[in-house]
Parts: C-alpha cells; structure tokens; sequence
C-alpha cells in the first residue's frame, strides 16, 4: 500500500513537495503466478537477489537493468519501483552495503527501460531487448539529463530527483 502526500500552503515554506510512503508486502504474495512466464534462469537470478546469495560481484550495472527489467515485466512502472527498492536494500542489508541503493538511479532507470519495453513485444526477453538497446548498458547514459554532481547528492540518493534541464 502507498501513500502519497503533497503539501502546500499555509505554514509550509519552500518548493511544494510530495513524499510517499510504502509499506511492503512479501513480493510472492503480491502477485499470484508470480514466476509463471519467467524462465528457470530468471526465476533463480531474481529469488538469489532477494534472498541475497547473488554476490556482489554478479550485481553489476547489467544485472541491475535485467531485475528492472524482470519487475516490469510483472508489475506496472510503480509496482516495478517498489519490488526494485525492497530488491536492492535486502540485498544491500544482506551484504553490509547500505549505501548501495540510489533512488534517483533506480527509478530513471526503471524509466527508461518502462519506456523502451512499451514499444516491444511482452515476451521479448532481456537479451534480446539489451541487445535493441545497448545504450542502456552505458551506465552514463541518462546523466545527460542531469547537471554534473547533481547525482552526488545525499537527497539524490534517498528521494527521486527529476531531470534538470542542462545549461
């Protein structure tokens, strides 16, 4: 379940923000026949995320965009963000990294490949669709849209900042 807040007006000073707040459900029991068109690959490279026995070494750039990929093939764009966050931070949790996690990366991320997945097929596998794309492996790629060390910041990594435009 999510809540949203969006505050304005009297006694609130600054840019109007909005903040939301997800209480988590254990993923298997979010969608029936959660695994069914998954194959035996994906189903075991997703549950060794969750379960945290993929290592570090195997969660790379690529891995990240093919667990997005995964959980949008499953869930709408919000779902998708939601099973992602809760992906990453037990993983990172499970191996002693807790900075791993970067919402603004995340959720651009997901974005982006949201908006690639709706111009193919829903039985493209993630080979084959990295392969249609492979400027999304560049991990660089969607920093265009962001001013040099925007990224950088705490807030960045802790609340989805929307693309700035560059001077």
């Amino acid at each position: 379940m999510a809540h949203v807040r969006y505050a304005t007006g009297a006694g609130v000073t600054g840019p109007k923000f909005l903040a939301l707040t997800v209480s988590f459900t254990p993923l298997k029991a979010v969608v029936d026949g959660w695994w069914e068109g998954f194959d035996m690959e994906d189903q075991q490279f997703l549950a060794a995320l969750e379960d945290g026995t993929l290592s570090l070494a195997a969660f790379g750039h690529r891995a990240h965009l093919r667990a997005g990929f995964l959980y949008l093939a499953k869930h709408d764009f919000p779902g998708a963000c939601v099973a992602m966050k809760r992906a990453i931070v037990g993983f990172a949790d499970r191996h002693g990294k807790a900075d791993l996690y970067h919402e603004t990366l995340t959720v651009a991320y997901l974005a982006l490949l949201a908006e690639r997945r709706a111009d193919e097929a829903t039985t493209i596998g993630f080979d084959d669709f990295i392969g249609r794309y492979p400027e999304l492996e560049d991990i660089n790629y969607f920093r265009r849209y962001y001013p040099t060390g925007s990224l950088d910041y705490p807030d960045a990594r802790s609340t989805f900042l929307l693309p700035r435009p560059r001077d």
